[in-house]
């Protein structure tokens, strides 16, 4: 199924181009000062189709996709940590902005909760149609 650009601004499909996104990890149950990070990025149409949005989450953990489901784009986080962690992640998108969370919780093989639970919040902005030329 093809995005569909230009919806209303509640449930617009991100739009492709050059975007900046900014990050801000909290740490639940760690002493931690969170310290915003911005990333920029371009994003073709069968990035944005698939969800495929490169955003910072824990270094063990990637995007490798995503659903829309509800005016959501609904992100799945694979890990490398064993046990695997409990994901959850998503995004609002409003065509030219985006918003939205991950959280990484790690469990036992029981499935009691272990250590702190990682959140990551995002807040984006499209700052052009066009991606920048890469330097030789």
């Amino acid at each position: 199924m093809a995005p569909v650009y230009g919806q209303s601004p509640q449930t617009a499909t991100l739009l492709p181009g050059y975007w900046e996104v900014a990050t801000t990890p909290q740490f639940q149950g760690v002493p931690f000062i969170p310290s915003t990070k911005t990333d920029r990025f371009c994003l073709s149409a069968e990035d944005v189709e698939a969800g495929k949005i490169p955003l910072r989450t824990s270094p063990d953990c990637n995007i490798s996709g995503g659903e829309r489901k509800e005016g959501r784009l609904v992100l799945k986080l694979e890990c490398a940590a064993e046990p695997h962690p409990a994901t959850s992640a998503h995004l609002d998108e409003a065509g030219k902005s985006l918003s939205g969370s991950a959280e990484i919780k790690l469990h036992n093989a029981q499935g009691e909760a272990l250590g702190p639970r990682f959140i990551y919040r995002y807040v984006g902005k499209r700052l052009g149609a066009e991606c920048p030329a890469a330097k030789p």
